[in-house]
């Protein structure tokens, strides 16, 4: 008696707007960690001069 995760979703949702929110879940993800690295990658140089670096 196991049930498959994407059918009891796409069960409670009803009309199959399971995978439309998967793949709204993954972009968002995405961007997140995008824009983490370009955050990381523009204030890297002022911590490390911060830090007595080059």
């Amino acid at each position: 008696m196991s049930t498959s995760t994407a059918t009891s979703v796409r069960n409670e949702a009803g009309d199959g707007r399971a995978p439309v929110l998967t793949l709204v879940a993954a972009l968002l993800g995405f961007f997140v960690i995008t824009l983490d690295a370009v955050i990381v990658n523009v204030v890297l140089p002022f911590i490390q001069s911060d830090l007595g670096g080059r």
